[in-house]
C-alpha cells in the first residue's frame, strides 16, 4: 500500500489525543526521523481494536496499550529501528504498569506479531472499520511475559531488549504517567 507511506509523513488527529504517545526513532547524525510508534492507552476510553473484535471484551478492565502506526524507514537500520521502538514502548508499558499490550496487523505484521509470540485473538482476521475494513488480525502480550516469551522462542528481540544497554532511547517518564496515569 504505497500510499499508506505517504500517510505517515504526517500526524493524524489520533496522534493528538491526550492519551496517545508517539514514540519517534531519530538518527543521531541529522535528527532525520526513522520511525514511529503509536501508543494508546485505555485509561480514557476504550481502545480502538475493542470495538472490532469482540473477543477483546474479556480485557476491558485490564491496564491495556493498543501499539498502532509502526512505521519505518526502509534501508540497512530498519530492522533495528523497528526493536529500538519495540523496546522503548516495552519499557514504557512496563514503567506504566499496562497489564496488555494490544495489537493488529495484516498478514505481513500479523507474522511479525506471531514471532514476537503474541496470542492470536479467536475469530480472526476482522474487518477493520478504521483501517478501510482491511481484514487484520489481532494480538495481545502480557507485558510482564514479553522478554519470557522472547527468550524461550530464541527470538534475537531478546538480547536486543532484555540484555543490552541503549543509552539513546530516552523515555519523558512525567510524560508516560501524564497519558498513562500511575500503575
Amino acid at each position: 500500500m504505497p500510499s499508506l507511506g505517504q500517510s505517515l509523513l504526517m500526524p493524524e488527529a489520533e496522534d493528538l489525543k491526550s492519551d496517545v504517545l508517539v514514540l519517534l526513532a531519530e538518527r543521531k547524525l541529522d535528527a532525520k526521523p526513522l520511525g514511529t510508534l503509536r501508543l494508546q492507552s485505555n485509561s480514557l476510553r476504550p481502545l480502538r481494536l475493542q470495538g472490532e473484535a469482540p473477543p477483546l471484551a474479556a480485557l476491558a478492565e485490564k491496564r491495556l496499550v493498543e501499539s498502532t502506526r509502526l512505521g519505518v524507514e526502509l534501508g540497512t537500520t530498519s530492522k533495528v529501528v523497528t526493536a529500538a521502538l519495540i523496546k522503548a514502548a516495552y519499557q514504557i508499558l512496563q514503567a506504566g504498569g499496562v497489564d496488555f499490550n494490544v495489537a493488529g496487523g495484516r498478514h505481513s505484521m500479523a507474522q511479525f506479531f506471531r514471532s514476537l509470540q503474541y496470542d492470536e485473538i479467536d475469530g480472526g482476521p476482522f474487518p477493520i472499520s478504521f483501517g478501510n475494513n482491511i481484514p487484520h488480525w489481532i494480538f495481545v502480550m502480557p507485558v510482564l511475559e514479553f522478554e519470557n516469551r522472547l527468550r524461550k522462542a530464541g527470538h534475537w528481540y531478546y538480547d536486543f531488549v532484555a540484555k543490552t544497554e541503549h543509552p539513546d532511547i530516552q523515555i519523558d517518564h512525567d510524560r508516560v504517567d501524564a497519558v498513562f496515569g500511575s500503575p
